[in-house]
């Protein structure tokens, strides 16, 4: 289930759009923009958990620990990247920048990534990985 949206900014908190009186936001909306770019949770997020739900079997066996995947992002937050693994039929996987090395970035949406499968989140549904590289 994707998280409520906050729609509260550095600044903006609690303070309605109309409050001044229209001045401000398109500053305001161009942010919100940026933001969303730049942190994304992937586009139809519940319809994918639902499908990895349903093939969760069929991607833990396909995925073992230790295998290395090719996969494309799907969606970014703080914490890391959701990707799509290619090749396993609805297998969504998640690399938590705890697992990248300290100077590496976050990929971008869309970018193809490597990756080994370092454990399963059956909780959620999620194949977990360790990044070895990736290409805009």
């Amino acid at each position: 289930m994707t998280p409520p949206i906050d729609d509260r900014r550095e600044g903006r908190e609690g303070k309605d759009l109309a409050d001044d009186g229209g001045s401000g936001a398109a500053e305001y909306a161009e942010q919100s923009h940026t933001l969303m770019d730049e942190y994304m949770w992937p586009l139809g997020g519940e319809r994918l958990a639902e499908r990895a739900s349903a093939r969760w079997a069929d991607t833990v066996a396909a995925l073992p620990e230790g295998r290395e995947v090719t996969a494309r992002v799907v969606g970014r937050q703080p914490f890391g990247v959701f990707v799509e693994i290619i090749g396993v039929p609805d297998a969504l996987g998640l690399a938590e920048i705890t697992t990248m090395p300290p100077d590496a970035a976050l990929p971008l949406m869309g970018t193809v990534v490597r990756g080994t499968v370092i454990g399963h989140a059956s909780h959620n549904h999620q194949v977990k990985l360790r990044l070895l590289d990736h290409r805009d």
